[in-house]
């Protein structure tokens, strides 16, 4: 009878965490503040920083609350908190994300780190969080089907950024409307930030002390999309219906796969 009980509440639990985990793609984005509890500064090793960016990684679309687009319902979102335990042999980590209600509806796996420099500790425990994460494949639905062309007289609020075209353009096809977009590229990652003037074009870092590695970005110029890395060097880009980044490189094409 114990045993028949037991089956029943995993069974009930396995159920339950399914749900969960399938309703996250039901939302539109997610707040990430920019303090966290057992930290004492905003930002601090840029760990929200990084939270955000894994966030948007693994196929959630994360603001800071500053960020937060103007065109959003406050329901369709979900507000993430991290519950940090620094102690003598291990850090730890765990991400919570709550709705609109401050109900519980997610919270991933503990994750650890030995490392005795606080910065390596918190990341690499981050990283090991989110791994639970990132196995549920989350595709949060889009914000709102908003215009993406502003004048150059129209007045933009800062954290508006999904209404935008930088470019100020309407011949450019496929361009990314979100304010992130993440692709793969021989198996590293990249992400592609949205401002008001240009986008801006990083590499997920290998360094441990590093979240993101800016490489350049894309500007419209004589009448064409063009990417400039850090060193000067410009390469013609486009956008494919299929939402790849391609980067005309000499004789060859550099396919940036669309993730996210």
């Amino acid at each position: 009878m114990k045993k028949f009980y037991l089956l029943v509440f995993l069974f009930i639990s396995v159920v339950s965490t399914g749900i969960s985990q399938k309703s996250l793609s039901d939302y539109s984005y997610v707040i990430v503040p920019e303090v966290y509890n057992f930290l004492n500064e905003k930002d601090q090793y840029q760990l929200n920083s990084l939270t955000k960016f894994l966030f948007n990684k693994y196929g959630f679309h994360a603001y800071f609350d500053r960020e937060t687009p103007v065109n959003v319902q406050r329901c369709d979102g979900l507000w993430a908190d991290v519950i940090g335990s620094p102690g003598f042999v291990y850090t730890k980590i765990e991400v919570v994300l709550r709705d609109c209600y401050g109900a519980e509806v997610y919270k991933s796996n503990e994750g650890k780190s030995k490392e005795k420099n606080f910065k390596k500790a918190y990341y690499e425990a981050m990283r090991r969080s989110f791994e639970s994460i990132e196995v549920l494949g989350i595709q949060q639905r889009e914000i709102g089907d908003v215009s993406t062309y502003v004048k150059k007289n129209d007045k933009v609020a800062n954290n508006d950024l999904d209404n935008i075209n930088p470019f100020d353009n309407n011949n450019i096809k496929n361009l990314p409307s979100s304010k992130y977009t993440t692709y793969s590229y021989l198996n590293e990652v990249f992400l592609l930030k949205k401002t008001k003037t240009d986008y801006k074009f990083y590499k997920e870092s290998s360094n441990e002390n590093e979240d993101l590695l800016y490489l350049g970005k894309l500007v419209y110029k004589q009448d064409e999309l063009q990417y400039i890395d850090v060193k000067k060097n410009t390469y013609k880009v486009y956008f494919e219906e299929a939402k790849d980044l391609i980067m005309e490189a000499g004789n060859e094409n550099i396919v940036y796969k669309f993730e996210n």
